[in-house]
């Protein structure tokens, strides 16, 4: 509701003052960046054969062939201005047109690239027996992706590291877990910031299953002879185990 009553305000002053300067001039873009990401911004005004603009920026550097690092040689009106965003200690930047019409800024704020948390080192590799419950697996926080993120967490599974599937109800910060493995899985979490629909995966956690050793007692071969052709002997041995679960 404020932009549009600022931009009705504007409306009205230019139409009462006309030739104001701050009426003749917009640069309009992005204003939530990624370092090291290239971004076109349109530039308008109210030119005339004689006009003249300058486009200078901080905290980046223009991409255009008119180019000189972080300003544009003073010429003839442009319609874009492509910028390649560096990032800075106060992550912001701005865009300052400068004309013989009249000026623009347009001010914009660094996001850093999506990162998708680092796993806890003991929750990467565990060992746990068939018939035990795995240790929960611990992940950071996912971080970035836009200027006001927000994160969704699915945990996903896999036997080969190769095809994933989701795990039902999985949508936490950490993985707990509620029964037995019957057999070593791989996990590892999916984020999306919801913003921007960008997604990252966590680091891969392996949780190695192991059976329980078992202990012979008595056990005795018997040997079956089977006569077959070429006068080969088959010999298969029939085995009788007694055995007792540790």
């Amino acid at each position: 509701m404020n932009y549009f009553l600022k931009y009705f305000s504007l409306l009205c002053l230019c139409f009462l003052f006309g030739q104001h300067a701050f009426c003749q001039v917009s640069v309009t873009g992005p204003q939530c960046v990624v370092a090291g990401t290239l971004y076109q911004y349109k530039i308008s005004g109210n030119w005339d054969s004689l006009s003249t603009i300058q486009v200078c920026i901080a905290g980046g550097t223009i991409a255009d062939s008119t180019a000189s690092n972080s300003c544009t040689t003073t010429g003839a009106p442009l319609a874009n201005v492509l910028v390649m965003w560096n990032d800075s200690s106060s992550d912001a930047g701005v865009i300052k047109v400068t004309s013989s019409v009249g000026n623009a800024t347009l001010n914009v704020s660094f996001s850093h690239p999506l990162q998708p948390g680092s796993m806890d080192s003991l929750s990467k590799n565990q060992i746990t027996e068939a018939d035990s419950i795995p240790s929960s697996i611990y992940c950071d926080a996912a971080a970035g992706g836009s200027c006001n993120p927000s994160f969704s967490y699915q945990w996903q599974q896999s036997s080969d590291m190769v095809a994933w599937t989701d795990i039902g109800g999985a949508q936490s910060q950490n993985l707990a877990f509620s029964s037995s493995l019957g057999q070593t899985t791989f996990f590892r979490r999916k984020v999306t910031e919801t913003a921007s629909g960008t997604i990252q995966y966590s680091e891969i956690a392996t949780v190695n299953v192991t059976v329980k050793a078992t202990s012979l007692k008595n056990f005795r071969i018997k040997p079956i002879d089977q006569q077959i052709a070429y006068t080969d002997v088959k010999r298969e041995f029939q085995l009788t185990l007694n055995y007792l679960n540790l």
